[in-house]
């Protein structure tokens, strides 16, 4: 097992990038969340005016794009942590 000389700093980044991921990803299934729990609403309601259902249905899409938005940058940051843990990895040396 080979064990990877991390500094203070190094450890810190890789715990922020980790914790904006994980940030990221989590609103964005709260933003999914909302906007299925809007639609279903819309779908249960009756008597609705027409200018609420319109006001909705554009929250709910804004609400998707949002979701679609966070998930793109989560990604971003755990790509940014793999590439950091490559550095780590191609910067260190061992003696065999």
């Amino acid at each position: 097992m080979k064990a990877y000389p991390i500094t203070e700093g190094e450890m810190s980044d890789l715990f922020a990038l980790s914790w904006k991921a994980t940030i990221s990803f989590t609103f964005a299934g709260a933003c999914l969340g909302f906007s299925i729990d809007l639609v279903k609403d819309i779908a249960l309601s009756s008597g609705l005016t027409k200018m609420v259902a319109i006001i909705s249905i554009g929250a709910s899409i804004a609400s998707v794009g949002m979701a679609v938005l966070l998930c793109f940058v989560g990604g971003h940051y755990l790509s940014k942590r793999g590439t950091r843990f490559d550095e780590i990895k191609e910067d260190t040396e061992f003696d065999e």
